[in-house]
């Protein structure tokens, strides 16, 4: 189980990596920005879920 909780923080890590990259690319269009940063809050949710999972696994 905590190596499955672990892929998943790999591959939200790199969701919210490539989102950032995406409005780095595109400052002049501020509803993608805002889009972007919508999509990033959602997936840092879930990266709090998974943080609190990985820490009942560990204890």
């Amino acid at each position: 189980m905590l190596d499955e909780i672990m892929l998943q923080m790999d591959r939200v890590e790199r969701d919210i990596r490539n989102l950032r990259e995406q409005q780095a690319t595109h400052p002049c269009d501020e509803a993608f920005f805002h889009y972007c940063q919508h999509q990033i809050d959602k997936i840092e949710a879930q990266m709090d879920i998974l943080n609190r999972q990985l820490e009942g696994v560990s204890k």
